[in-house]
């Protein structure tokens, strides 16, 4: 699963950020009750827009993911939930 990520400029302080994909577990009635990581690398900030490109390992199936940058155990940011279909690859 491939990440690219666009940050707008002033958005984030200068610095170094990890960046991973979350991904999240509901019960059945929508309730969150768990979620797993998985570290995509590192979104550097100097002055001006900042991009990262990264990509992370998924087996095929159907996933409710978020993007979170920042400290995994602290604050940080995150995109709001998306549902990604990840497609059988031949060769693999």
């Amino acid at each position: 699963m491939n990440l690219n990520i666009r940050v707008g400029s002033g958005k984030l302080a200068a610095g170094s950020y990890d960046v991973w994909l979350v991904n999240l577990y509901r019960d059945d009635a929508g309730q969150v009750i768990g979620c797993s990581a998985s570290q995509a690398g590192a979104l550097i900030v100097k002055s001006g827009p900042s991009s990262f490109r990264g990509s992370v390992s998924r087996y095929t199936g159907s996933y409710e993911v978020q993007v979170y940058v920042g400290p995994i155990w602290g604050p940080g940011y995150a995109t709001a939930p998306v549902t990604v279909d990840v497609p059988w690859a031949r060769g693999l």
